[in-house]
């Protein structure tokens, strides 16, 4: 019989870590980046080089809310508000076009 090894089950601080590289990844795929969460640690000022749209924002929140609700098995409205915190420190400066 083989020596099946238990995969050890995350703790809810490494699923947020998780959760947190991984909406890093999706925020800059969304925005046709190719950077990692891990490519962005290396970058020194990077949110000033980065920008996003308000629509991209908001699709991007939208996507967030949902995955935090499923991944993490938050409720709504925490969800909404640790997007905001996310945001906040992790998230791509707006820009809109002026004319």
């Amino acid at each position: 019989m083989e020596n099946k090894e238990k995969k050890k089950r995350l703790s809810y601080n490494e699923k947020l870590n998780e959760a947190i590289k991984h909406l890093v990844n999706y925020q800059f795929e969304l925005n046709g980046y190719n950077l990692t969460y891990e490519d962005v640690l290396k970058i020194e000022k990077w949110f000033n080089e980065y920008t996003t749209t308000p629509e991209k924002g908001d699709e991007f929140k939208t996507y967030g809310v949902k995955y935090l609700m499923k991944y993490l098995k938050m409720r709504k409205y925490r969800a909404e508000t640790e997007m905001s915190w996310f945001i906040l420190g992790w998230g791509l400066r707006e820009i809109t076009e002026t004319l």
